[in-house]
């Protein structure tokens, strides 16, 4: 355990391009002790001044958020040189999760669920974008950032915002390689003016509302890109498919509310987060979305502990297919921990254990001892015939099959080479000479982004220039954060390989 400021950090929960997160626990006389979340500001952000300068301004204002809905900030401190942000401590799993988990059951969200948790997370918008200071003037607070990775939800069915001004301060970094990893991701959940960098106001956060809505009634991305280019070319153009295209039991109501929420045209859209509000209620009333229908569904998910990392490998892709660019899914709301009464399993180690290849050592055996059978024969046949032995190999055995043919030895008498004559001297043995070292290249691919490792030695963060290897196994260990894709890689002489997984 280590000591931050006020605050004794228990265990890393999580993090992403903004920094890491733990859980915390702050401890006063007589046993007082009060469990928080601290998010660690990664060092290349805080040392930024005008980072710091704009985080401790929005943080200010953060700290005036007190709404059920809105997870609270406590503090922005300093301690060891280091800055964070001590932040109420939420059980439960972020939105992004939950809709995971109903992909890998194969259910839908319900819409009156789906509409419950909307209109929670427009109630938390209504009152940031409302709030005034003490001479009643307007704070301007805009989140910039909605998406499913910033919204938890709870065992009890409520669902809280997370992370109210940090997408300012980010979007204010001078490091252009830093707010580049930082943005990444977060292409698919900005409003059209947003992408076209033009001043934005509460109304970009309805935008992202919509997306998040549409995405969590289709189970799919709204707006994903072949690259980031792409991906900022469809926000800008908005054109966005009516729900019930992909799911028929919408009704026409709730294809009308998401449509203008996602209108192109910022004017088009909900004025207010009081007016969504309004214009959900007889839709969510007749749908039954409350928080016990909610609780209910989220029990019937079964959904795993947050201690458990989702690591969604990606199997290695024909090495015919050229190096993308990698595309970073959306960090990853660290503020969480498992329900209220679930009982908490052993937390996993945070490398993911190398799973070895089915055993084909007995076929590799047999076919080593078919081979040395055929040799020894052939030797005997020279000595005692004066015939040489030729090996024809059948067909190679497949290296991802373990049924693969043996190989096949054919000994064939060939005529014996002329006798030396008399007095003449034999011919010069000539020794064939070593076979010269042989070198494959290694590209690597990971989503968002990874720290490469090859054979225990770093080697970089992705994107990374092709490396090239001896011929040969090679172990490869991608990680992101407390993720991590180990495997072992057979690269063969002027082989080309791409590893790639995606660690989201």
């Amino acid at each position: 355990m280590q000591q931050l400021g006020r605050y004794r950090l228990v265990e890393k929960l999580g993090g992403g391009g903004m920094g890491v997160v733990y859980r915390a626990v702050l401890e006063g006389p007589k046993g007082f002790a009060r469990p928080v979340a601290v998010k660690r500001i990664a060092p290349q952000l805080a040392r930024d001044p005008g980072f710091s300068e704009l985080l401790a301004a929005e943080a200010r204002l953060c700290a005036l958020l007190r709404h059920p809905n809105i997870v609270q900030v406590y503090e922005l401190g300093i301690a060891d040189g280091e800055c964070f942000l001590a932040m109420e401590y939420v059980d439960g799993w972020d939105l992004m999760r939950v809709v995971r988990r109903c992909r890998e059951l194969g259910r839908q969200l319900p819409v009156g669920v789906v509409l419950h948790l909307v209109g929670e997370i427009a109630a938390a918008l209504a009152h940031a974008h409302t709030l005034v200071d003490g001479e009643g003037r307007p704070l301007s607070i805009v989140h910039r950032d909605v998406s499913p990775s910033n919204v938890m939800v709870t065992p009890a069915g409520s669902a809280k915002l997370v992370d109210f001004g940090i997408a300012k301060a980010a979007s204010h970094v001078r490091d252009e390689q830093t707010r580049t990893g930082t943005l990444k991701g977060k292409l698919g959940y900005m409003s059209p003016e947003q992408a076209d960098g033009l001043r934005v106001d509460h109304r970009t956060d309805l935008f992202s509302l919509g997306v998040v809505a549409w995405e969590c009634l289709t189970l799919e991305r709204l707006f994903r890109g072949d690259d980031d280019l792409h991906t900022l070319r469809l926000v800008r153009h908005a054109e966005v498919p009516l729900p019930s295209s992909l799911r028929p039991d919408v009704a026409s109501d709730v294809d009308d509310f998401v449509t203008k929420l996602l209108a192109r045209d910022r004017d088009a859209r909900f004025a207010t987060g009081e007016a969504v509000i309004e214009a959900l209620a007889p839709i969510v009333h007749r749908l039954h979305g409350d928080a016990a229908t909610t609780r209910k569904f989220l029990t019937e998910l079964a959904l795993p502990s947050v201690a458990q990392p989702i690591v969604e490998a990606v199997p290695l892709l024909p090495a015919t297919l050229p190096a993308m660019l990698p595309v970073a899914a959306s960090e990853t709301s660290p503020i969480v921990s498992p329900p209220t009464g679930m009982a908490t399993p052993a937390r996993p180690p945070s490398t993911r254990p190398y799973q070895p290849p089915p055993r084909r050592w007995p076929v590799a055996l047999a076919a080593v001892a078919v081979a040395v059978i055929g040799t020894v024969a052939a030797i005997t046949a020279h000595v005692t015939t004066r015939a040489t032995a030729a090996v024809v190999p059948a067909s190679a055995p497949s290296p991802t099959s373990a049924s693969s043919p043996e190989r096949q030895v054919i000994v064939t008498p060939l005529p014996a080479p002329e006798p030396p004559l008399k007095g003449e001297a034999p011919p010069p043995v000539h020794k064939r000479p070593p076979p010269a070292p042989r070198f494959g290249t290694l590209r690597f691919k990971a989503v968002p982004w990874a720290e490469v490792r090859v054979d225990g030695k770093l080697i970089g963060t992705t994107p990374l220039a092709p490396r090239r290897v001896p011929a040969g196994r090679h172990e490869v260990v991608l990680t992101f954060r407390a993720r991590s894709d180990k495997r072992m890689v057979v690269v063969r002489g002027d082989d080309d390989q791409l590893v790639s997984a995606d660690l989201r």
